[in-house]
């Protein structure tokens, strides 16, 4: 269960914080919010195994995705893929909007903490991130068109104040993890788990777009298609790192664990916004009625 030691508001204030220029009294708030957010994910994490290399981390990632994805209660994927009307549907696309409307941009921090060897890799997932430069192809693009098709606002300011609290820790996370994560290797572990499920992940989106008819789902096919190039750059990265030095794999392995659990906790309550959205809309037809 998530530990609510930090508020919906303070996440959302974090939120901020981190897209801001700070003086040393927001600087002092935003270490003081994020210390108590990030104290309460910890014990979440769990232990795993430690890999050796890199070969042995992309088996870990493999297996540990095959289980989450065969993971009882019935995957709140399903309700996606083959139960969701467009109301719903909409629901976890503004859920997820404020990663949309700024993908990619919490990762750039990253860049001087790696040795060159290591940048290579993770700049060529950013560049793909914008469209390898082509506007109508950067991811965030797509997702505005999607968000434009269900009548969503595209303003990123929209949707401040008015989200569950696990979609802020979605996209907080990152910025802990390439700014403030005591190691790189933190961020690369997450960004590796994330690329490598992500084709797995977003197939139940993809499959909603084709059901309902929703023309914008090439956010979802892009990503279905070019995250597995992207999971094996984000493994590339740490595979330089470890030649320049020694390797932090327990670091590795906690930044994947910790970006899993986040993500899995900001799928769910999307899903259950869905469901009580598409619940109130089917009451107040009824009433109409």
């Amino acid at each position: 269960m998530p530990n609510n030691s930090v508020s919906t508001d303070e996440l959302h204030h974090l939120f901020k914080l981190n897209r801001g220029i700070l003086d040393a009294e927001d600087h002092s708030r935003m270490l003081s919010i994020e210390g108590k957010w990030i104290a309460s994910i910890m014990p979440l994490v769990g232990t795993a195994t430690t890999p050796r290399d890199s070969n042995e981390f992309s088996r870990f990632l493999s297996e540990k995705i095959r289980i989450e994805a065969d993971a009882p209660p019935p995957s709140a994927s399903f309700y996606v893929a083959e139960i969701c009307k467009v109301v719903g549907f909409a629901e976890i696309i503004r859920q997820f909007a404020i990663d949309g409307l700024t993908e990619a941009q919490a990762f750039f921090s990253i860049i001087p903490r790696l040795p060159p060897e290591a940048q290579m890799p993770v700049m060529r997932i950013f560049i793909d991130e914008y469209g390898c430069g082509n506007l109508e192809q950067m991811h965030t693009q797509l997702y505005r068109r999607l968000l434009e098709e269900l009548k969503l606002p595209t303003d990123l300011n929209e949707y401040l104040g008015k989200i569950n609290r696990e979609s802020y820790e979605f996209v907080n996370i990152f910025y802990w993890l390439s700014r403030r994560a005591p190691t790189p290797e933190y961020f690369l572990g997450g960004l590796a788990y994330f690329e490598s499920v992500v084709p797995t992940a977003f197939r139940c989106y993809a499959d909603a777009c084709a059901r309902l008819g929703i023309a914008n789902g090439k956010y979802f096919t892009e990503h279905i298609h070019i995250d597995v190039y992207h999971a094996r750059e984000a493994v590339r990265a740490i595979t330089e790192l470890g030649k320049q030095r020694e390797l932090a794999w327990a670091d590795v392995v906690a930044g994947a664990c910790i970006v899993s659990e986040i993500a899995a906790r900001a799928f769910e309550a999307a899903v259950l916004s869905a469901q009580k959205k598409e619940a109130s809309y089917k009451e107040a037809s009824y009433v109409d009625a």
